[in-house]
């Protein structure tokens, strides 16, 4: 689908916790030709994902959302998952608290950085 079929449709107001830029970037509130995507629907505070999820499956809302949940949902008879093909690519890295950095926290970052750095040398580049 088209992030253009957005148009008109409602979909969760904000997401509590999540920087307002970046939900901003996830939902959208117009599409790219400028009609407006409703972001009306108030999740409350508690599992704001839960409630998006019962809302869409009930049909009041469509719910973008990322590859990382879509496992969760996939065992669901009451969702359907389109990809939305033309949304930008969205800027995502790791955080985490400084003051919890532990060995294995360390390692990760180390590694996705190195990945990151093979990614960006491309082909034939002698650590890809």
């Amino acid at each position: 689908m088209s992030i253009e079929d957005l148009a008109g449709r409602r979909t969760v107001a904000r997401l509590p916790g999540f920087p307002r830029a970046l939900f901003d970037r996830f939902v959208p509130s117009a599409t790219p030709s400028g009609k407006p995507i409703h972001r009306t629907y108030d999740l409350g505070e508690h599992d704001a994902y839960g409630v998006a999820t019962a809302a869409a499956a009930r049909g009041h809302i469509v719910h973008p959302s990322v590859d990382a949940y879509t496992a969760q949902l996939a065992p669901r008879d009451d969702l359907r998952l389109l990809p939305i093909r033309d949304l930008p690519p969205m800027p995502i890295g790791l955080i985490w608290a400084t003051a919890r950095e532990t060995p294995r926290i360390r390692a990760l970052a180390d590694t996705a950085a190195h990945l990151a750095a093979d990614l960006a040398a491309g082909p034939g580049h002698p650590d890809s």
